[in-house]
C-alpha cells in the first residue's frame, strides 16, 4: 500500500512539471510583440577614453531580457556598428579614442527574441588628454618710459597647444634688481604701466599661462628708466629720404624714412602746396606712419610737399625741404593699331597672332572680333592680355574672318588691325 501510494504521487508530480513545460512552451510560441523603443537616450563623455550611455527602460507584454548598444565612430557616422549586448538600462564604454567622436544607438529584446526599433543616433566626443605642455616663452620683450610716471611694456605673443589665455608681467623696482617682484596678470601682449615714479628705473619680465595653468618660462628681464619730473621736451628726429611720385593724373606717392624719438613717434604732419616752387598756403594732413597716396589730385599740376614726425606731447621735428611733383595729364592717347596679323589653322581650331601695340601710359587688353558667312557682321568674341588668341569654337569647313584693335585703362581704343581669313581644317 505505501509503495502504491508512492508510485500515484511521483506520477502526479510528474504530469504537473510537464504541463507546465507545455504550457510555458506555448506561451513563448504565441509571443510575438516586440518591446517597445527605449526613449531619452543619451551619451556624456565621462573621460578622455570613456563614454557613458543611459536610456529609459522599455516595457514588453512578457518580459524585457536585454537591450543591443551599437556603436559607430566618425561625425554624423551612421554605419559600420560594433554591437554590445547590455541587460540593464545604461552602459560605461570603455577604452575609447580621445577627442573622437561617436554614434550610439539601442533597442530592447525579448526572450523570443523579439526587437524593438532602435532609438535614433546620439553623437558624442570623448575628452582630450589632459593638457600638460606650456606655452611658448614670449620674445622680444621692450620697455619704453612714455613719460615720467608711465611705462609701455610690449612682447611678442605666445603660442600653445590649446590657447594662451593670458600673461602674468612681474615689476621690480631698481636698477639692475631681480627680487620683490610685483605682479599683474594681463590680458594680452602689450601693457601701459601707469602710476610710477619719475626718474626711477624698474625690471620688467613676463611669462604666458593657459587655462590649467600651464606657464612658459619668464623672459630675460629688462630695465627702463622713467623720465624726469619735468617730462619729455625732446623732438623726434625729421623724417630722411623724403620722395613724391605722381601715380597716375590725379595722385600721388610720398614716403619717407621714419623718424626716431627718445619716447616715441606717434605720427608725422604732411603739408602740401599748390604751384611751382610754392612755399606757403600749405594744406595739412595727419598721418600714422610713414608714407601716403595723396589721391583726389588735379592733372598736369605741380605740387610741393614737406613732412615733419610728432610725439606724444606733442613735439615737433623740424620739416624736411620740400619736395615737388607734376601730375600727368589726363590719357587721351590710344595704343598702336596691333600688327601681322596672322592665322594658323588647326583641327576644329583656328589660332591668331599678331606684333603687340604701344601706348604712352600701357595696354591693357587686345579685343578679337570675328565674323563668318555673307553679309558678314564682326562679333567681339574675346578680350586677352597677351598678343594670341586661339579659337576653338568653329566648324569645319566655314570661313572665319578675324580682326584685333587694342585698348589702354581709360579706355582708348586703337584703330582695328587688317583683316585676315581661314578655314578650320577637319579632324583626321
Amino acid at each position: 500500500m505505501h509503495h502504491q501510494r508512492r508510485r500515484v504521487v511521483t506520477r502526479t508530480f510528474n504530469w504537473v512539471f510537464w504541463m507546465a513545460q507545455l504550457f510555458w512552451a506555448a506561451a513563448f510560441a504565441q509571443d510575438t510583440q516586440p518591446p517597445t523603443t527605449p526613449t531619452n537616450l543619451a551619451a556624456i563623455a565621462s573621460s578622455s577614453t570613456g563614454v557613458v550611455v543611459n536610456w529609459n527602460p522599455s516595457t514588453d507584454d512578457v518580459a524585457v531580457t536585454g537591450y543591443q548598444v551599437e556603436r559607430c565612430q566618425g561625425s554624423a557616422c551612421n554605419t559600420s556598428f560594433t554591437q554590445f549586448n547590455i541587460s540593464s538600462t545604461g552602459w560605461a564604454n570603455s577604452g575609447l579614442t580621445p577627442s573622437t567622436t561617436y554614434g550610439y544607438r539601442v533597442r530592447a529584446r525579448d526572450a523570443v527574441p523579439n526587437y524593438s526599433a532602435y532609438t535614433t543616433i546620439v553623437y558624442v566626443t570623448t575628452k582630450a588628454l589632459p593638457d600638460t605642455q606650456a606655452p611658448t616663452t614670449p620674445t622680444n620683450l621692450t620697455a619704453v618710459a612714455s613719460s615720467s610716471t608711465g611705462v609701455v611694456v610690449n612682447w611678442n605673443p605666445s603660442t600653445d597647444n590649446v590657447a594662451v589665455t593670458g600673461y602674468q608681467l612681474e615689476r621690480c623696482q631698481g636698477s639692475g634688481c631681480t627680487s620683490s617682484f610685483t605682479q599683474f596678470d594681463i590680458a594680452s601682449a602689450g601693457w601701459a604701466n601707469t602710476g610710477l615714479t619719475p626718474s626711477t628705473t624698474y625690471g620688467y619680465r613676463v611669462r604666458a599661462l593657459d587655462a590649467v595653468p600651464n606657464y612658459s618660462a619668464f623672459t630675460n628681464i629688462v630695465y627702463v628708466t622713467t623720465q624726469s619730473a619735468g617730462g619729455d621736451t625732446q623732438a623726434p628726429t625729421t623724417p630722411t629720404n623724403f620722395t613724391a611720385v605722381a601715380s597716375s593724373s590725379t595722385g600721388v606717392v610720398i614716403n619717407w624714412n621714419p623718424s626716431t624719438d627718445n619716447v616715441a613717434v606717434t605720427g608725422y604732419q604732411v603739408e602740401r602746396c599748390q604751384g611751382s616752387g610754392c612755399n606757403s598756403a600749405f594744406v595739412q594732413f595727419d598721418i600714422s606712419s610713414a608714407g601716403w597716396a595723396n589721391s583726389g589730385l588735379a592733372a598736369s599740376t605741380t605740387y610741393g610737399y614737406r613732412v615733419r614726425a610728432r610725439d606724444a606731447v606733442p613735439n615737433y621735428s623740424a620739416f624736411t625741404s620740400i619736395v615737388y611733383v607734376t601730375t600727368p595729364g589726363s590719357d587721351t592717347q590710344a595704343p598702336t593699331i596691333p600688327g601681322s596679323l596672322s592665322v594658323t589653322a588647326g583641327p576644329n581650331q583656328l589660332t591668331l597672332a599678331w606684333t603687340g601695340s604701344t601706348d604712352n601710359v600701357a595696354v591693357t587688353a587686345y579685343l578679337i572680333e570675328r565674323c563668318s558667312g555673307s553679309p558678314c557682321t564682326y562679333t567681339q568674341i574675346a578680350s586677352v592680355s597677351g598678343t594670341s588668341y586661339t579659337d576653338t569654337n568653329v566648324v569645319v569647313a566655314t570661313s572665319y574672318s578675324y580682326r584685333v584693335r587694342a585698348r589702354d585703362a581709360v579706355p582708348n581704343y586703337s584703330g582695328y588691325s587688317s583683316v585676315i581669313s581661314a578655314l578650320p581644317a577637319a579632324c583626321d
